[in-house]
């Protein structure tokens, strides 16, 4: 009977926690509220009702998006390749399915936009640790935001047609999530860890049943459009 109880209460907690930690813009501290704005801008008859809301968007993502600024994975988010990024592109597992469409663009000697310092680019081998892999492969690591001279805010640029935030980026480490168990592995580590914590502070206390844009690029910078669309993805 207690044993029982007991499992009933793991599961219970295990529950309000994976409620909890829902894979959301919030797991890496993204700017929602200027993707809020951004979407209410592409849909909004007035054009210059729609520029007014994209600048004050603009503002918001200057400020989450600055030069500098270091983003890990964790267990509610990592990164990922998919068929809707372009060239160098990755995006995050807990931003997926909701407009703008948000990627973060890394440049090599190889391949990058004019106007990326050359100290910006990403290592040779973190590019060959992207490349080899195919479309839906989950990648753990970190990445820094890197200033861009002609986006539309310090380190990105904003695509209205696609409604499409490309965050310029230098990858500083990156590792193929390979197997499935590891990915969920890590999901629930900290998981287990917090129903271990709860269970313990649990067993001294009674248990009482019934208790209730803006920039031009140079004319030697293209930029090639491209129109996306939202896709729900599976993990792999």
């Amino acid at each position: 009977m207690k044993k029982g109880l007991s499992i009933l209460l793991l599961l219970a907690i295990a529950s309000s926690v994976i409620a909890g930690e829902a894979e959301t813009p919030a797991a890496l501290d993204l700017p929602e509220e200027a993707f809020q704005l951004l979407a209410e801008s592409a849909s909004d008859p007035c054009s210059i009702c729609a520029r007014e809301t994209r600048e004050r968007a603009f503002q918001v993502l200057d400020g989450a998006f600055k030069p500098g600024r270091i983003l890990k994975s964790n267990h509610l988010c990592q990164f990922m390749r998919t068929d809707a990024c372009g060239e160098n592109e990755l995006v995050l597992t807990c931003y997926l399915t909701s407009p703008p469409l948000l990627t973060f663009r890394f440049h090599t000697a190889e391949k990058h936009l004019v106007g990326i310092r050359a100290t910006d680019f990403t290592e040779k081998r973190f590019a060959s640790e992207y490349c080899s892999v195919a479309t839906g492969t989950h990648f753990e690591g970190a990445l820094e935001i890197i200033a861009y001279r002609y986006g539309d805010g310090p380190s990105y640029n904003y695509y209205c047609a696609g409604n499409h935030i490309q965050v310029h980026c230098r990858i500083l480490d990156i590792k193929q999530i390979k197997e499935t168990l590891s990915f969920i592995s890590s999901r629930l580590t900290p998981i287990f860890e917090k129903m271990s914590k709860t269970s313990s502070s649990m067993q001294s206390q009674p248990i009482y049943c019934g208790d209730t844009g803006r920039h031009t690029p140079p004319a030697s910078c293209s930029f090639a459009d491209r129109s996306h669309s939202t896709v729900l993805f599976k993990i792999r």
